[in-house]
Formats: C-alpha cells, structure tokens, sequence
C-alpha cells in the first residue's frame, strides 16, 4: 500500500513540477512586452521571444500560409467550387420559378467556366 502511495505522490509532484514549469516557459515567451531596465542594465529575457521577433515571425508564417496552405492552385479552385455551388443553387431556384437579378456577365462568365 505504501508503495502505490509513494508512486501516486511521487506522478502529482511530478505533474506541480512540470505545470509549473510550462507556465514559467509561456510567461517567458509572451511577457513582458518591452524591455526592461533596472540600474542602467538590461534584464535578460526582456522583451519576451515573440514580442521581441513578431516581425520576422509574421513575415515567416505568412511565407508558410502562401507557400503551403494558401497555393494559387488551391484558391483557384476553392473560388471555382464556390462558383458551381453558387450555379447550382441559382439554376435550382429558377426551375422552381423564382425570379432574380441579373448578376453581371462577369458571374455568368466565371460560372460558365466553373462548370
């Protein structure tokens, strides 16, 4: 019994330890905002790593977003599904009788193209 006692102490102190030190290493990251003096000397850490680099890391993530999430090809053809979604729904309401405006030819275009 002694034994499951220790080893159930032993994984919550582990657990305060490790919490603990996570919130230290977050706090790190993101706080403070600017750079603080104390004497005449900087104090290491400050400001935080993301404040201190948000341009570079802005620049990185939107590199990321363009090169990987966002591809021409990818929006391409995001905008054309939404086009025949678009279409059909159009084509689906006026069977049914229902009256609408005139879009523009640039719509019909680009749903014609669509598909």
């Amino acid at each position: 019994m002694t034994t499951i006692i220790t080893v159930f102490s032993m994984m919550v102190i582990g657990a305060l330890i490790g919490g603990f030190t996570n919130f230290i290493a977050i706090k790190m990251l993101f706080h403070p905002y600017h750079e603080i003096r104390w004497f005449g000397y900087k104090l290491p850490f400050t400001p935080g790593l993301i404040p201190k680099r948000r341009n570079e890391l802005s620049e990185k993530v939107g590199e990321m977003v363009t090169k990987h999430l966002l591809t021409p090809e990818v929006f391409k053809e995001k905008v054309q599904a939404t086009l025949r979604r678009h279409a059909a729904s159009v084509n689906k309401h006026a069977a049914k009788g229902t009256y609408f405006f005139d879009y523009g030819n640039a719509f019909l275009l680009e749903a014609s193209r669509a598909g």
